[in-house]
């Protein structure tokens, strides 16, 4: 007789486990509300050194994420950490995501505007003030995308001096 329960029992759980999703998906469809989606092309990607020396000159550049091909025209900004976040807290505070809102004017609120690549994707500028930066490039009808970089004194790095060639003597050894 317990056979029979749990055998019973076996079979009515799997049939309760079979019908709930079912039931989900004979449910009437919910109407979305007519909502414009952003016409993304596709995402950014910026190439750019870490860390640059105060009054040097340096090379960025973006890239379409998906292919590597270079984005000409292409806007970017630098920002300070600070502004960074404030950016990112007015832009996910506002919910429209829509092609027509004007990124940049928000960005340009936030930061100094770098320049535009030019057709190879590619941008040369000087830093005239150290500090650490956002890098931001948005083009409309891109997702954004964002670098760090520091920009600062010389670039300092330990060095070992030795000769190319040394003489062997052999003999006792003198401990010090």
């Amino acid at each position: 007789m317990k056979r029979l329960q749990i055998i019973l029992g076996i079979i009515m759980g799997t049939i309760l486990a079979a019908a709930i999703p079912l039931s989900a998906l004979a449910a009437e469809p919910q109407p979305t509300p007519d909502v414009t989606k952003p016409a993304w092309q596709g995402a950014l990607a910026i190439v750019a050194p870490r860390s640059v020396p105060v009054g040097e000159e340096m090379s960025l550049g973006v890239f379409e994420r998906h292919n590597q091909e270079p984005v000409p025209r292409a806007g970017v900004w630098a920002l300070t950490k600070d502004a960074a976040e404030a950016l990112k807290s007015e832009l996910g505070a506002q919910n429209d995501n829509s092609p027509t809102k004007d990124y940049e004017a928000a960005i340009n609120a936030r930061g100094g505007f770098l320049g535009r690549t030019g057709n190879d994707g590619r941008l040369k500028h000087t830093f005239t003030e150290a500090g650490a930066y956002i890098l931001v490039t948005f083009k409309p009808g891109y997702t954004p995308d964002y670098a760090g970089l520091r920009a600062g004194g010389g670039v300092q790095a330990l060095t070992i001096k030795a000769p190319r060639r040394a003489e062997v003597r052999l003999g006792p050894v003198r401990w010090l």
